[in-house]
């Protein structure tokens, strides 16, 4: 995804390259694109205005947000825009590259650590952006059950399918109820939130490989 990146990038320095955390919000208001509370399902754009839902959490209305500018962006740049390429350059600009890449050395992947720097990003936006930007699989469980399974896109075919050590991880923080890093950049994490429990699993490729033919 070079051009989407890109994109964002493109949009960051016309900002004059803000500092992480960033706030949708203000990423809104900076580029002259009202955000207006509706009762619209997620959110939408139409021309310079957003229209995001008042029923979404916090966090999840800075995603929202993030998205239609991922889709503003796209159409100032005059480039494909799609749900997909929209999401990607949402994440990046929620995100930036130069400043994630250091938050994921200095704190090797840790989620808990990634999101108390992005107070404004959600545990799923963070990992899907190191799939993005590492050779990554990531899984997100909803109440025992698979939601939604990511790998990097350049990696084999054989990262689509869940491994047994995965599914050991996802049912072991599931029943602790707590994070848990199974080896180096290999975490199940979890984010509960009274009876809703999800497990979101984000493991390296090659820590994968080491223990699972894929």
């Amino acid at each position: 995804m070079i051009l989407e990146e890109s994109v964002a990038l493109d949009v960051l320095e016309e900002l004059g390259r803000p500092d992480p955390p960033m706030n949708a919000f203000s990423l809104a208001n900076a580029l002259g694109i009202k955000v207006v509370a509706s009762n619209v399902r997620s959110a939408s754009l139409a021309g310079n205005v957003i229209f995001v839902s008042t029923h979404a959490r916090d966090v999840r209305q800075h995603g929202l947000i993030a998205h239609e500018l991922g889709h503003w962006a796209l159409i100032q740049a005059d480039q494909p825009d799609t749900e997909v390429a929209a999401s990607y350059v949402g994440a990046a600009l929620m995100l930036p590259r130069t400043h994630f890449d250091r938050d994921l050395h200095a704190t090797s992947w840790d989620l808990r650590e990634l999101r108390a720097k992005h107070v404004h990003c959600s545990a799923e936006l963070i990992a899907r952006r190191i799939v993005a930007l590492r050779d990554a699989v990531v899984s997100i469980w909803d109440n025992g059950r698979l939601k939604t399974r990511i790998a990097s896109p350049w990696l084999p075919e054989g990262y689509r399918r869940i491994s047994t050590f995965e599914l050991e991880l996802a049912e072991r923080v599931l029943e602790d109820g707590d994070t848990v890093q199974a080896g180096k950049l290999a975490w199940g994490f979890a984010v509960f939130s009274e009876s809703w429990r999800r497990v979101i699993t984000v493991c390296e490729a090659e820590q994968l490989a080491l223990r699972y033919s894929p």
